[in-house]
């Protein structure tokens, strides 16, 4: 890491450095507050940085090339996990289960041929088929740690002891069960 900040002092319009340890990458960032002084601040930074926005709690499970722990992971609602075991030059797959539902398929997460912003749908399924999508939005257009952030468009969760059923606008003939329950 010495090296890496001796170069960073040294290059006069770099902003930005990925920095790797034995099992860690982290991104450093030079800001040169007065381009006279000789001294400027580094920040150091996880490369992803995952926030759950949705209203329940989300495991998830991440496989990448270099990091083989695919342990399962929870983000609390409004929860934010910082991932520094994972480069930014491989390919990263994600796996996401809610309570009262399976585990969804694997979904590429980041692709680093990708340089614009992703909105990525994650299908999850109940014990009857109901299905019900997470989306996972990551702006391109910062610099730095790459960030993910999961949420649903709609959401309703049902604390009552009875089953919720639903209708289609148009359809009162077929009621469907809410998913999840």
């Amino acid at each position: 890491v010495k090296i890496e900040i001796q170069r960073l002092a040294a290059a006069e319009n770099v902003k930005l450095f990925r920095l790797q340890t034995a099992s860690t990458f982290l991104l450093a960032q030079s800001v040169r507050k007065d381009p006279s002084c000789e001294f400027f601040e580094v920040s150091l930074e996880p490369t992803f940085l995952l926030k759950n926005a949705c209203a329940k709690e989300i495991f998830y499970r991440i496989f990448s090339e270099e990091d083989s722990d695919s342990s399962i992971r929870k983000l609390e609602p409004q929860e934010t996990a910082h991932k520094n075991k994972i480069s930014i030059k491989q390919t990263v797959s994600i796996q996401v289960r809610v309570q009262g539902f399976f585990w969804s398929k694997k979904v590429v997460l980041y692709s680093p041929e990708n340089k614009s912003d992703v909105e990525t749908e994650i299908l999850l399924y109940d014990s009857t088929g109901n299905p019900v999508s997470i989306f996972v939005f990551s702006p391109s257009k910062e610099v730095g740690t790459r960030k993910f952030y999961f949420y649903t468009k709609a959401c309703i969760i049902n604390e009552t002891p009875y089953l919720l059923d639903y209708f289609v606008p148009g359809d009162h003939d077929h009621p469907e069960r809410l998913p999840g329950q």
